[in-house]
């Protein structure tokens, strides 16, 4: 194929069919794949991974193609390579174009008026190939750009959640400079804003007000966390504002922070909510949290299985036990046999976790050197690489977190 050149495959098995092979723009090269022989009469399927084998620009489907085939071959086509356009050249009538149509063919040209009309209908078949092609790049260079959505999920209250999310988010928070977010789903009992000791002025309750939500106008609703550089968006402030949080608003505020935090740590409620499972969507990682008791565990190995039924198995899964020390007549391995993971962080049980959730200061800087704190930041070091030592200032005095070693 020459340069510029732009593949056509042609399913017939008229090797008399004359086609136009030059435009004034560019050529056209057209590869024919007979539809039959006397060897065998390939099916739909079978013809259709012919076709995207050649990947083509454009397919066109000759008259002599039985009219089923025809469309059963448009139909393996609209599901498999949707933007790949279809021209039929066959009588067009009003039945044929409402099958065709729902298959995704661009055009129907008549036999008679081949010479005349089929170039220009398969040049446009290939220009919005090549067009949906490059918008396609273009989203995918975006997507590359956005920012980790690291939800954190338990199916059971108590286990820890909000502990972990919060103190996740600060330390990334303060290794990046405050280039991570925090958003509390959570919308009738979440309590981040309580837990670092932050009064909201705006909640994702307020946002869910708005007419519309806009990237000015999501960062007029974030809380900052000074200590650390961490935006909020608290929770609503009532079971009524928070059910005004749908799905389509979670999504849309997590498309927003992704553009402009490299880092996105999510609370959720408890258990599978609708703004979980949007949340769930976005993810590029999950963070399950169980504590060290059957009920716990047994709801988080239920709800992994919902996830996989789901086809939920694109994000990266990280499994934190918390208050792993605990006797409650289970070990580590009876845990991991029943989720069926290995756990990537085992929290100690210590006073410290309730202090600081009642002081407002996660642990991770009140007591970075703690057994609790040190195993908390080995869940953050899963998604920071880099220097293992940074400070922070919390009120008036500096704070250092960083992995023993």
């Amino acid at each position: 194929m020459g340069d510029g050149a732009r593949s056509i495959v042609l399913v017939t098995s008229d090797s008399l069919l004359d086609l136009p092979v030059l435009n004034p723009t560019k050529p056209l090269f057209w590869e024919r794949h007979a539809w039959n022989d006397d060897a065998e009469q390939p099916g739909a399927a079978h013809l259709v991974d012919r076709i995207l084998a050649s990947e083509p620009g454009a397919v066109c489907l000759a008259s002599d193609v039985p009219e089923a085939l025809a469309l059963d071959i448009c139909k393996l086509l609209d599901e498999v390579q949707h933007d790949l356009g279809v021209v039929l050249i066959r009588q067009p009538t009003s039945d044929l174009w409402r099958e065709a149509a729902r298959f995704g063919v661009r055009d129907i040209i008549a036999p008679e008026a081949v010479t005349a009309d089929l170039v220009r209908a398969v040049e446009s078949a290939v220009d919005r190939h090549e067009r949906l092609q490059a918008s396609r790049l273009l989203e995918a260079s975006a997507s590359a750009k956005r920012g980790k959505v690291i939800v954190v999920l338990s199916p059971k209250g108590g286990s820890g959640k909000t502990m972990v999310a919060t103190n996740l988010a600060v330390s990334l928070a303060v290794m990046h400079g405050g280039q991570t977010a925090l958003l509390d789903l959570d919308c009738l009992f979440g309590d981040v804003a309580g837990a670092l000791s932050i009064v909201p002025e705006h909640t994702i309750g307020d946002l869910a007000a708005l007419a519309a939500v806009d990237s000015t106008t999501l960062k007029v609703y974030l809380s900052l966390h000074e200590p650390s550089g961490l935006y909020i968006l608290a929770g609503a402030e009532s079971p009524d504002s928070g059910e005004m949080v749908t799905d389509a608003l979670v999504t849309k505020v997590i498309e927003l922070l992704s553009v402009d935090f490299p880092y996105i740590v999510i609370d959720t409620a408890a258990g599978l909510d609708e703004r979980a499972l949007a949340a769930i969507e976005k993810a590029s990682d999950l963070v399950l949290v169980a504590s060290m008791d059957v009920a716990s565990i047994r709801n988080l190995a239920k709800e992994l299985n919902a996830f996989d039924k789901l086809g939920m198995r694109s994000a990266r899964r990280t499994f934190v036990l918390n208050r792993a020390d605990t006797r409650a007549g289970i070990d580590i391995n009876d845990v991991e046999s029943t989720i069926g993971m290995k756990v990537d962080a085992a929290i100690p049980s210590s006073i410290l976790v309730p202090l600081s959730m009642n002081q407002g200061t996660p642990v991770v800087l009140a007591s970075p050197d703690s057994d609790v704190a040190q195993a908390l930041l080995s869940i953050t070091e899963r998604f920071s690489s880099g220097t293992s030592r940074v400070s922070a200032l919390n009120g008036h005095k500096g704070r250092h977190l960083h992995w023993r070693h």
